[in-house]
């Protein structure tokens, strides 16, 4: 029994050391080289890629907010896209009519036809639901006046782009 316990484990010892080598010894040099070639073809100009999507911006802010949102608006804007820009009742009417001035005053904007300013202002408060309530009327108004838009952003005057459009 002795010597069946002696054989056995000098078997396993043997296989062991075997198989430590074998793993160890580098491969056998082949003649055969296999080399994985990945072949990437760029799209042709026949391939259709979906269009770029088109966003409707709701840019809202308050009282001397108008120049951050016109300043916003600008670091944001591309033709494709939809604008609504609102300024709070703490804001006054002039503050509104000079960001309307602002806007006109810019011809790419007055030939997309795509930049449209809240004139009838509503109150908001940080706090509470009429926050959330504003946001849902500026997407109410941008669905009632333009449905070709396929995403939604809220901004807020002190919000402001780390890339553009086309570098995102």
């Amino acid at each position: 029994m002795a010597n069946l316990s002696k054989n056995l484990l000098f078997s396993l010892l043997f296989i062991s050391l075997l198989s430590l080598l074998l793993f160890l010894l580098p491969p056998p040099p082949s003649s055969h080289h296999h080399h994985h070639h990945h072949h990437f073809s760029l799209p042709s100009s026949t391939s259709t890629f979906p269009p770029p999507p088109k966003i409707a911006y709701f840019i809202s802010g308050t009282d001397n907010d108008g120049g951050r949102i016109f300043r916003l608006l600008k670091a944001i804007y591309h033709p494709r896209n939809h604008y609504l820009l609102h300024l709070d009742r703490r804001s006054s009417k002039d503050q509104r009519e000079e960001l309307a001035r602002m806007v006109a005053s810019v011809p790419v904007f007055v030939d997309a036809d795509n930049v449209n300013v809240i004139e009838r202002a509503n109150s908001v408060r940080e706090e509470g639901p009429s926050s959330l309530a504003l946001v849902l009327h500026g997407a109410a108004i941008l669905l009632r006046s333009r449905r070709d838009w396929d995403w939604f952003v809220n901004l807020d005057a002190s919000d402001y782009p780390l890339i553009s459009q086309d570098e995102g």
